[in-house]
């Protein structure tokens, strides 16, 4: 009976533990589970979190107790599964010296239009067997059981882990600010950022000597943070970086990026900190610290990720054209069509819809152009010297504010109209005033193309209206299933009836729902196979 007694005190233990962790993720962000709760595998596993009722039905009503039972169990087996991945992935990118984090999704342009990974297949096979380095993928609108087979050596080595999900419109700006997010508190020592395309000869030689090449790094940024005045027209950037770098000047009128940089340095600088000269790495491909990382604030990345967060369709592979289709461009000198209707309507859903109203449509920031933004600011996100600043509507800068509408960049960017900063959230609590007639008023059109409010989902909810297997749902109620990390963002239209755009279609196919706080985790092994 002792013995009897105390094995049952032992589990009792061990699930309070679990329990109590669980608890602490729901209060203050991403926790490790305990060890004991960790399992080995070694096949690729899908975890989704578990759903609700009537997400489970999928259309379909079933009152049968044993359907229910079941269905309880699977759920709760799902919800394990998921835990025990995040736990794996988190433990193994802290215990990591390095860790490469991928942003890959079969609708990049290596992907549909080569089909080759010569620079990925360079890297993994430089970095698969140093065991001080890891691998985390984001598939953006993609399954992980579709990665590059290059990437299979590295997966063999059980350091290489997965996340899926839809896609977004920011793309590789996402993947970077949900990684900060995700990973605050089980950070490596250094982290690179590549895409599927990556820069090899920046990366190729960190395998030689990989503990020395990051102690460099974290020297650079040490040195960085020892300045005590900042020269606004000198540009900084750590050496080494893994990057290939660009200069700009960026505090003149005729460069592109001119009023989105203002904007942003403006909101999350502040004024004190203005930015006239940029190094910033191409393909948005480069190194940071754990320290430089942890030096800025989770609100400061919350912000940020939730303009990189609004999902958007992935543009559709390389079709035969129609014998009707429209030609909208053509090439000097050519005779073919350059770009058909379809095409360019295509290009533009995926760009995703506008977050940011800066005052004129060219300078509007859906989230084609809030990447391209991103790229030209990575190093100074990460600049250690330039202290942070809260933008001026906090509230304004939650997935579900930037569902019911764009932010106004205010009357530093249009001071002859008039125009107040704040969003549709701060207009509804008399906090500001939205321009006469705003064209971005709740309901009003954000889409450069119909549909950019688009995502796809392996399993359809049985809330919204249900056509030929396809369910139409609110943009609040898809945005809230596609939540950011650690909390910070309330539900779309919380407590009142959406008003604004409907047209968001979500599929009975291709991918796993994104519910709760993060996307589905898969682990990787050697054996490439996914159960669904």
């Amino acid at each position: 009976m002792g013995a009897r007694s105390a094995a049952l005190a032992a589990c009792a233990l061990s699930l309070l533990l679990v329990l109590r962790n669980r608890w602490r993720h729901r209060a203050a962000g991403p926790t490790e589970l305990p060890p004991s709760a960790a399992l080995h595998l070694t096949w690729p596993q899908r975890a989704v979190q578990g759903r609700s009722a009537a997400q489970r039905q999928d259309g379909l009503t079933s009152t049968a107790d044993q359907s229910a039972t079941a269905t309880s169990t699977a759920n709760q087996s799902a919800t394990a599964s998921h835990a025990r991945c995040w736990s794996a992935a988190l433990a193994s990118v802290a215990a990591s010296k390095l860790t490469f984090v991928l942003t890959w999704s079969r609708g990049s342009r290596v992907t549909v239009d080569r089909h080759r990974y010569d620079g990925l297949a360079a890297v993994a096979g430089r970095f698969a067997r140093l065991r001080s380095v890891t691998l985390l993928v984001d598939a953006k609108g993609s399954h992980c059981e579709d990665l590059p087979h290059v990437l299979n050596e590295w997966a063999a080595q059980g350091r290489v882990h997965c996340l899926q999900g839809p896609n977004m419109a920011a793309r590789e700006a996402h993947t970077i600010l949900r990684f900060v997010l995700e990973f605050y508190d089980h950070l490596p020592e250094a982290v690179i950022f590549i895409q599927d395309d990556p820069i090899e000869a920046a990366l190729l030689h960190i395998a030689r000597r990989p503990a020395k090449w990051v102690k460099a790094l974290e020297a650079s940024y040490a040195a960085r943070a020892a300045v005590q005045t900042l020269n606004a027209s000198t540009a900084w950037s750590p050496k080494p970086c893994a990057c290939s770098g660009q200069s700009s000047t960026v505090n003149r009128p005729k460069y592109g990026h001119f009023r989105s940089i203002r904007w942003w340095a403006d909101a999350f600088l502040g004024g004190k900190s203005p930015l006239e000269q940029l190094i910033w790495p191409r393909a948005a491909q480069f190194a940071v610290t754990r320290g430089a990382i942890r030096q800025r604030s989770r609100s400061f990345y919350q912000h940020n990720a939730a303009l990189a967060s609004m999902p958007a369709p992935l543009k559709a592979g390389n079709g035969t054209r129609r014998a009707g289709d429209l030609c909208v461009f053509t090439k000097k000198g050519s005779v073919g069509c350059a770009v058909t209707l379809r095409e360019r309507d295509d290009k533009w859903r995926n760009f995703g819809p506008w977050v940011v109203d800066l005052g004129t449509t060219i300078d509007d920031l859906h989230g084609m152009n809030l990447a391209l933004l991103y790229e030209r600011l990575w190093f100074a996100i990460f600049d250690p010297a330039r202290p942070e600043a809260r933008p001026e509507h906090p509230e304004c800068f939650s997935i579900g504010a930037l569902a019911e509408s764009p932010v106004r960049c205010g009357p530093r960017c249009s001071p002859s109209s008039g125009q107040a900063g704040g969003c549709a959230r701060t207009d509804a609590t008399g906090k500001t005033t939205a321009p006469p007639n705003w064209r971005f008023a709740p309901g009003r059109q954000r889409c450069l193309s119909n549909g950019c409010w688009s995502a796809e989902w392996r399993a359809a909810a049985a809330a919204g209206r249900v056509q030929g297997g396809v369910t139409t749902l609110p943009i609040s109620e898809m945005l809230e299933r596609v939540a950011m990390p650690g909390g910070g963002q309330s539900p779309a239209g919380a407590g009142q009836q959406w008003s604004g755009p409907t047209d968001a279609r979500v599929w009975a196919r291709d991918l796993s729902p994104m519910l709760g706080p993060r996307p589905e985790c898969v682990i990787m092994g050697s054996r490439r196979t996914t159960y669904r």
